[in-house]
């Protein structure tokens, strides 16, 4: 039995001008000495996109393809990484190998933006359309009368409890939270600068 190549490379492990590379992206700068191509990532997007640099890393390594000297951008050649994506179609679910290329694009577009990336592009663009989910998110969902008789059926048996405490009051306040978005549903982002909002009016 072969041993698997690994999914990531360790930033550690990374090579030294990977990294350097990495490191300018986010560099804070100001208008004098610049500001890195991708200061305005937010977290998770940084920590999503170094993932999928990592695996292509470990893909490279395991693949006797990682120049440590070379420079990162001068890797990725259209033939590597149509093998690379024909790899990880081996490996993973066609929408995460479109996901990982897409990262993988994304960080050395930043990393060198004045190459032509435009052939990369064109193999991202035909992995989304080609990547079909596994499974449809919908058909784990309950329809929406079902999900509110359930709620409702939850907040009368916690009415009815002869004893009651903190627990009893918090499982009738999530649920009651349910039951409210699902007649009156509203977007996270919408939710939050809501919540923003009440916080600095009530402060």
């Amino acid at each position: 039995m072969t041993n698997q190549p690994r999914l990531q490379m360790a930033f550690d492990d990374w090579p030294q001008i990977d990294q350097q590379a990495w490191n300018v992206m986010f560099h804070e700068g100001d208008i004098f000495d610049g500001r890195g191509t991708a200061l305005h990532w937010r977290d998770a997007t940084r920590k999503t996109n170094l993932k999928h640099y990592a695996r292509w890393l470990a893909w490279l390594e395991s693949t006797k393809n990682l120049d440590r000297y070379a420079a990162p951008w001068s890797r990725a050649t259209p033939e590597r990484v149509a093998a690379y994506a024909r790899d990880e179609i081996k490996r993973v679910a066609p929408v995460t190998v479109s996901s990982a290329l897409i990262g993988l694009k994304c960080v050395l577009i930043k990393m060198n933006p004045d190459l032509d990336w435009g052939w990369f592009r064109e193999v991202t663009n035909r992995l989304k359309v080609w990547a079909k989910p596994a499974r449809k998110r919908t058909d784990r969902l309950l329809p929406a009368n079902e999900l509110m008789a359930t709620v409702l059926a939850e907040l009368h048996q916690l009415g009815v409890l002869k004893c009651k405490g903190r627990l009893t009051d918090l499982a009738f306040r999530d649920a009651l939270t349910i039951g409210i978005l699902i007649c009156c549903p509203i977007r996270i982002k919408l939710g939050s600068e809501y919540m923003l909002r009440s916080q600095r009016i009530n402060h």
